[in-house]
């Protein structure tokens, strides 16, 4: 894997262009910031960037804090959206205030992965990070 991410971010510092690896728990490589920040390490490349996906990390928060900074762009997960807006998975008052102690300055996006119909999660799941960001 790392021999192929260091094929693709220099083809990518080539082309001139910023690559974003999302951090995933579903079983592969990059499950916490340890194994976030090993393969930044090993890759060493500013081509390379994190797509912080606010839900996949196995140790939430902890690992959110510290990489943060390493933010290009933001899922912020939703699963289970409360009648407010909340999801009581991800404390996403909590991840925004890491952010912004990061100086995150790119876009947020919801991403919901729940059973309930899309329809009616999703407006409440925006509503409510709208709420957050404009506090």
């Amino acid at each position: 894997m790392l021999r192929a991410m260091r094929a693709v971010v220099t083809a990518a510092e080539a082309a001139q262009v910023q690559l974003v690896m999302e951090n995933h728990n579903h079983g592969g490589f990059v499950q916490t910031a340890d194994d976030v920040l090993a393969i930044f390490d090993a890759v060493s490349s500013p081509a390379l960037a994190l797509l912080l996906d606010t839900g996949n990390y196995v140790d939430g928060l902890a690992s959110i804090r510290r990489t943060a900074g390493l933010a290009r762009h933001v899922h912020a997960k939703f699963r289970q959206v409360g009648p407010d807006g909340r999801d009581r998975l991800v404390d996403h008052e909590a991840v925004v205030g890491e952010l912004r102690q990061a100086g995150y300055q790119g876009c947020l996006s919801v991403e919901y992965e729940g059973e309930e119909p899309p329809e009616s999660a999703v407006p409440r799941a925006v509503a409510h990070m709208r709420h957050i960001l404009e506090g």
